[in-house]
């Protein structure tokens, strides 16, 4: 059972990152979307990972542009 408080759904995220949910799932795609799992056919993604990629504002789709 997931807990709640440590996991972001999709919407969540893409929003937390200010960013669509269309490139959220590119970055699943390329590898550079915060630390995530697979729960049947939905994604969530660590609260912790995804508030240290806001909080940096590095953009890695960019190669670490701001």
């Amino acid at each position: 059972m997931l807990n709640e408080q440590d996991y972001m759904t999709v919407y969540e995220t893409a929003e937390a990152l200010s960013i669509s949910r269309q490139a959220l799932y590119k970055r699943l795609k390329n590898g550079t979307a915060p630390a995530h799992i697979r729960v049947g056919d939905r994604t969530f993604f660590e609260r912790a990972d995804v508030e240290q990629q806001a909080k940096s504002k590095i953009n890695p789709a960019r190669g670490g542009d701001r």
